[in-house]
């Protein structure tokens, strides 16, 4: 498959997007499920402190960095920020050839989360077969119907989006029921969407479509703020470990 690395608690494939799109389409051929996770340097820090957490993660198929820190830490290069992620490249590449295969998927997030998948999906994706369901853990949730919802449409693709400790909580209760090829875990999406809002075309544009998402927007950056300085920190623990 891939090496992998070890980035504090998760287990990471290095794998360039060319390559990472080409496996996940074999996917879309297998008879059974495949999943792919990609794990943001939160993901990490959390699985450095759950066991049972990162070994679910580690099982995946694929694991991909989800954000140019963990990106910089897999690959041992520093990376522009100005470049799209590697996420955000393998979105789009991964898309186009579900578009030009007419594939279906079911987005599975939050209210706001499905609406800002939905708009980006239907405007530069028009022949993918889009479907969605939302999710609150606000709430006890009817598991079976939510399978049953997902099934009845029997996705290429299903997307977690809701969130990365709590898709990995869904994940266990649906994925032994589950009627789809492949399952992406997204995970927390803010660096998605701040891609997809600077390539907005026009500046009513990227207004409108960033007063769908400034719920995710502003919670999250501030959360990020926190987990930044606590992965930085964590990473230079590990790698002072490693020189002596």
């Amino acid at each position: 498959m891939s090496e992998r690395v070890q980035v504090l608690g998760v287990e990471v494939d290095k794998l360039g997007v060319n390559r990472a799109v080409n496996i996940a389409r074999t996917y879309l051929k297998n008879v059974n499920l495949n999943i792919i996770y990609f794990v943001s340097k939160n993901s990490a820090v959390y699985a450095q402190d759950h066991e049972e957490f990162a070994q679910f993660v580690s099982q995946a198929d694929m694991v991909m960095p989800a954000d140019k820190d963990m990106q910089e830490v897999v690959f041992t290069t520093s990376f522009d920020r100005r470049v799209k992620s590697l996420v955000s490249q393998f979105l789009v590449r991964f898309f186009s050839g579900l578009n030009h295969d007419k594939k279906s998927v079911y987005v599975l997030g939050t209210a706001n989360q499905v609406e800002a998948y939905e708009a980006y999906i239907k405007e530069n994706y028009p022949e993918v077969i889009y479907h969605s369901g939302v999710v609150t853990f606000e709430e006890e949730m009817d598991i079976e119907l939510l399978i049953n919802n997902i099934n009845a449409e029997a996705p290429d693709v299903l997307f977690l989006i809701t969130g990365e400790v709590k898709q990995v909580e869904l994940l266990k209760q649906i994925k032994p029921m589950l009627n789809a090829k492949l399952c992406v875990c997204m995970g927390d999406v803010l660096d998605d969407f701040i891609f997809l809002l600077k390539d907005r075309n026009t500046f009513m544009e990227k207004l409108q479509f960033f007063s769908k998402c400034k719920g995710l927007f502003s919670k999250q950056m501030i959360h990020n703020k926190i987990i930044d300085r606590i992965f930085k920190n964590r990473i230079r623990k590990s790698n002072q470990g490693k020189e002596n």
